[in-house]
């Protein structure tokens, strides 16, 4: 019988360190072709928007939908994340779950894995544009699959909103974390994140130094962007978590003359058939864009453990 997962069950199930897990084994299949993964489709009616994606796993035994709506105003005024997690191969209801926390820590969990094959292992700094939302999750994630970070600066347009992301990171991970000016933080770091609401470029490309690894996190529409030409031209490797995504919705590489033939997926590294970073001198970049199959392995994994220890009783028929 299906369950109803909340997200305090989420939060409860699912450690960084899990879906992290989930994640690296989700691309590979991916990158491997055992699974079928769909890129978000957006209806749009005045202020409402309806966001979709699908995806059908057969060795993660389960497929599955997101969906979730965004009305608009002058601000984005809330939406609710919802997960329906199919059984394979009888395509039995197995659970309906909230997945806002899950959809967070699984972003985070992208760049960790992408850090992993593209950063240098010996990576000490990194720096996040952006202290919303998404930007906690994202150092969290990357700490944990680079241990030799030693330091996090911070940069972002709200000076209590950064102040405040400071605390709870100092909080959370133990490292040194600091506040940063923009060229200042990406002149310093090894990793670097941009987690913005921005449409326009948030660094000037040509401040990155040879070795940095950018996890490119923010922009998803086509029309917006967080990275500028320079930075895509300067890169040596671009990897996106999946390149029909990235031709759809990726402002990053569509409105900076991106030459398509130059892209990698992150599951065809994963899986051992494409090279990751090969020198410490490379710029590499990461494209996020999320996608369903990252959260499907992490709902498979939450929604196994829920039943195991019956933490949410079964929907009635």
């Amino acid at each position: 019988m299906p369950v109803l997962l909340r997200e305090s069950d989420v939060d409860r199930l699912l450690t960084i360190a899990d879906s992290i897990d989930a994640v690296e084994e989700g691309v590979r299949l991916l990158g491997r072709g055992e699974a079928v993964n769909y890129p978000r489709r957006r209806g749009v009616f005045e202020n409402a928007i309806l966001n979709v994606r699908w995806v059908l796993a057969p060795p993660l035994g389960g497929m599955g939908v997101k969906v979730y709506p965004i009305i608009r105003s002058d601000i984005i005024q809330g939406s609710a994340f919802t997960f329906l997690l199919y059984g394979l191969p009888a395509g039995d209801l197995q659970a309906i779950l909230e997945v806002n926390l899950l959809g967070q820590r699984r972003t985070g969990a992208a760049s960790a894995v992408a850090s992993r094959y593209l950063a240098r292992p010996e990576s000490e700094t990194l720096s996040i544009f952006g202290a919303d939302w998404q930007a906690s999750s994202q150092v969290a994630a990357i700490a944990h699959a680079l241990p030799a970070l030693r330091q996090v600066l911070v940069v972002a347009r709200s000076v209590e909103r950064q102040a405040r992301l400071v605390q709870q990171l100092r909080a959370m991970i133990g490292l040194n974390v600091q506040v940063a000016e923009p060229r200042d933080a990406v002149g310093r770091a090894d990793v670097l994140v941009t987690a913005t609401g921005s449409a326009e470029p948030v660094f000037d490309g040509a401040w990155l130094r040879p070795g940095t690894h950018v996890n490119a996190v923010g922009s998803n529409f086509a029309g917006e962007r967080e990275l500028d030409e320079q930075a895509i031209r300067r890169a040596d490797v671009v990897v996106a978590d999946s390149g029909e995504a990235a031709r759809l919705e990726s402002g990053d590489l569509l409105r900076n003359d991106f030459e398509w033939e130059r892209l990698v997926e992150l599951g065809a590294i994963a899986a051992g058939l494409a090279p990751g970073d090969s020198s410490p001198e490379e710029i590499t970049i990461f494209k996020s864009h999320g996608l369903a199959l990252e959260d499907l392995a992490c709902a498979v994994r939450v929604t196994s453990r829920a039943k195991r220890e019956r933490i949410s009783p079964p929907l009635p028929d």
